[in-house]
């Protein structure tokens, strides 16, 4: 027992780096943890520490004896508190040595708070980063009434942004294009002409890791114009760019010129019309930075994936001509969801549409296997398998089945509309244009989890008419001008910053790339229903204060539940 209470003694030496001052916690101490580094380094002095376990308590026994030895109980705070978990609890776990105060906890979180900006002045002032925001709504319950009104008691408008870093040998001369892009603009009244690149071939985004910092949350309704000036001005100040002559609110440094630059801005269609009246206003302006010069904006390719999704609905589900047929979608539908099949007409989410035009399409495709080996062999497609045939006999068939199947340039509906209706086969002509468009549906996710944006390049003239033909005149019209920005107005180095950023990859492993938005929607998920407090903690400051914290709560989840083997699954 001396032993164990003189190692103790031995480990509690603030040299051994087991002091953890809680009320200044920088974000690097709590993502880097590691329970592990820490049986190691204990094991080095203490050679009777030889488990996950034996340190844990050990850890609480450090405590004891001197408070200040308390990383694991500091991680463990932020982690408890990140959770949500009520503060009886963290005063029990507190008084049991396995966590701090209530009141430390509060502290590091204010510490954790300043001290991010560090890290997000440090991304922003190199320039070579994009920008994404996108607003949330957030409902708090009030009883009493406020001043802001009774109609919208108690729901707050705010806005998230993200700081992306820009990957695959971006340069600064890259980007030092603001008065190139005005030269070109048609704002300009001395503009000149826009000279057209030649297109590139299908090409694949690099596979790198993604290096993002989430930015403070502002109060600020990005419903408006100058609204969404004011939060492209917000993010610039928390990047600590701008114009030279301001200084940083909490360093006081000055701020990296933004005269030549370009930033890289993504956001939905909506965003983009804002943006775009925001820079005809602003185009009077002398300067670079008041004109907005710095901005260039880039299309958000979640929401024009949501688009493309309910662009299938509106023109295979929606009117009731169209679920006729028996391979008709929602006749497919009805057999492989019979309970939800009424419901998905009017009333389905996108991850619902999604699912159902992935699961119909194979189905489809399945079937038309199905016709035509039996039409070659008088087999079924199951006997057809057992034969184990040639691969290039199956691709033979699958040639065939795109040729004469599948609606395009072999086969062109539009040469039947001549002929009389007797003549026709109506419900053979509605399942090749089916066909058509869920394949297209099809390349664009796989294009998109892939990284292909050469082949996803290729697919958008392909959807622009089909946009008109549903009514979404926005997406057509904001589609065909982003086109032709980047591909006419731009130059070489900058088109390339967009191309290859324009998909990211948080988890660094192949298909798995991401749209910017998505990254956005999921910073909000977090913000509002997972790490953003409840009851008394979830009020419009602490939502604010604690949303540049949101990717560190999330960095410390997962080591937590890997340090303590906890099997979670986690978004």
């Amino acid at each position: 027992c001396t032993h164990y209470v003189k190692e103790i003694q031995l480990l509690t030496h603030q040299e051994n780096g087991w002091h953890f001052d809680a009320t200044h916690t920088h974000p690097d101490q709590i993502r880097d943890f590691q329970l592990e580094d820490m049986v190691t380094k204990m094991f080095e002095v203490a050679p009777e520490v030889c488990d996950l376990k034996t340190t844990i308590i050990l850890c609480m026994a450090m405590h004891s004896r001197d408070t200040c030895c308390n990383a694991l109980q500091s991680v463990m705070g932020v982690f408890l508190h990140a959770c949500n978990t009520p503060d009886k609890v963290v005063k029990v776990l507190a008084c049991l040595g396995i966590s701090i105060s209530l009141s430390t906890i509060r502290y590091a979180i204010k510490s954790l708070s300043k001290r991010s900006y560090l890290n997000i002045k440090r991304l922003g002032r190199t320039l070579l980063t994009s920008y994404a925001f996108d607003n949330f709504d957030v409902l708090l319950k009030t009883l009493i009434a406020t001043v802001d009104g009774c109609d919208n008691r108690g729901l707050l408008h705010t806005t998230s942004g993200t700081l992306l870093r820009l990957e695959h040998s971006v340069t600064l001369e890259d980007l030092k294009r603001s008065q190139f892009l005005w030269n070109r603009s048609k704002l300009n009244l001395k503009a000149t002409d826009p000279k057209p690149f030649d297109p590139l071939p299908v090409e694949a985004i690099p596979v790198t890791k993604l290096n993002q910092v989430s930015l403070r949350a502002t109060d600020i309704s990005q419903s408006t114009v100058a609204g969404n000036i004011d939060t492209i001005q917000n993010m610039y100040s928390q990047a600590g760019v701008g114009k030279p002559t301001d200084r940083s609110e909490n360093s006081g440094e000055p701020f990296v010129d933004l005269e030549e630059f370009v930033t890289i801005i993504h956001g939905n269609p909506s965003t983009y019309e804002h943006i775009l009246s925001a820079l005809q206003r602003q185009s009077v302006e002398r300067t670079s930075y008041n004109r907005l010069s710095s901005v260039v904006f880039v299309m958000g390719l979640f929401h024009f994936k949501m688009a493309t999704a309910d662009t299938i609905w509106q023109l295979l589900v929606a009117p009731n001509s169209a679920r006729t047929d028996e391979t008709s979608v929602m006749k497919i539908a009805d057999q492989l969801r019979p309970k939800e099949s009424s419901l998905l007409v009017s009333g389905a989410k996108f991850c619902q549409q999604h699912e159902l035009i992935q699961h119909v399409r194979a189905v489809l495709r399945l079937n038309a296997w199905r016709v035509e080996i039996r039409k070659r062999m008088k087999k079924s497609l199951e006997k057809w398998a057992e034969l184990r045939p040639l691969l290039s006999e199956v691709q033979e068939i699958a040639d065939c089945l795109t040729e004469n199947y599948v609606e395009g340039e072999e086969l062109d509906l539009y040469d039947f509309a001549h002929q009389l209706s007797q003549q026709r086969d109506i419900v053979w002509e509605n399942t090749m244009r089916t066909h058509h468009y869920l394949l297209l549906y099809g390349e664009l996710c796989y294009a998109m989890n892939e990284g292909d944006i050469g082949r996803f390049k290729t697919l958008l003239p392909s959807w622009i008419p089909m946009f008109l033909a549903c009514g979404k005149h926005k997406y057509s019209t904001k589609t065909l001008l982003f086109m032709h920005t980047v591909h006419f107005i731009y130059p070489k180095g900058l088109k390339r910053a967009i191309r290859y950023n324009i998909l990211v990859n948080p988890s660094g492993k192949p298909h798995s790339f991401r749209a910017v938005d998505w990254m956005v929607e999921l910073l909000n998920l977090y913000i509002k229903a997972i790490y953003g407090g409840e009851e008394l903690n979830y009020t419009k400051e602490l939502i604010l204060l604690e949303s540049v914290l949101i990717l560190l709560y999330r960095s410390n989840h997962g080591n937590m539940e890997w340090n303590l083997k906890i099997a979670v699954a986690l978004l």
